[in-house]
């Protein structure tokens, strides 16, 4: 079940932590470090800290008990969907963003930087290190025009499955040598297991 929580948990989080900044920071500074965890295909009653009682997430109830977790917070049941309320706080029929991630990939349209504000970009403007990791499928990194989606929607430093049309070496190839791109390169994942990427 472990290997379970650490596969789905290997999503979409977004972790805000430089440790060398923190502690050459002054004592006045009490900004709180942010973990944003965005997980597909799970309800809240797998984990422990939402009222579980079948499934053992102790390092999630930790950050839970000790920090900040949603209660109430509503979203679609389409993944790219969600992700773009969530990065950009507005519902989809305010955004046009109502189905899965077809339309960035094959030309319909994608997360426009010039058009939604991402939370990265308010949280990177405010002097907070950000990053992301796991998938990202509303933007075609493989198209020029979008291949530096990520750094202008405010993450400084990325490593996710991207996206690709059908019959592109990145399309669905998430599992056994994945298609992973850290900081604009391809990783070199021959005989890896992608959720072990993430968790290690």
């Amino acid at each position: 079940m472990k290997r379970l929580i650490q596969t789905v948990c290997i999503v979409f989080c977004l972790v805000t932590l430089n440790l060398p900044q923190l502690m050459a920071a002054e004592k006045t500074d009490k900004r709180p470090n942010i973990i944003f965890i965005l997980l597909d295909n799970v309800g809240k009653d797998w984990f422990r800290c939402y009222g579980s009682e079948e499934n053992q997430t102790p390092n999630i109830d930790h950050l839970a008990y000790t920090g900040l977790r949603f209660r109430n917070c509503y979203v679609t049941p389409v993944c790219s969907t969600t992700r773009h309320m969530l990065l950009t706080g507005r519902y989809p029929f305010r955004s046009g963003w109502h189905t899965h991630h077809d339309p960035a990939i094959y030309g319909g349209g994608y997360f426009d930087w010039n058009r939604e504000i991402c939370f990265a970009r308010i949280l990177r403007d405010a002097g907070y290190n950000t990053c992301i990791s796991g998938k990202w499928q509303i933007n075609d990194l493989f198209d020029p025009a979008q291949k530096d989606a990520l750094i202008k929607h405010g993450f400084q430093e990325y490593c996710i499955f991207p996206e690709g049309k059908k019959g592109h070496p990145a399309h669905k190839q998430r599992y056994w040598d994945p298609y992973v791109i850290q900081n604009g390169k391809r990783l070199d994942t021959t005989g890896k297991f992608g959720p072990d990427i993430f968790t290690d």
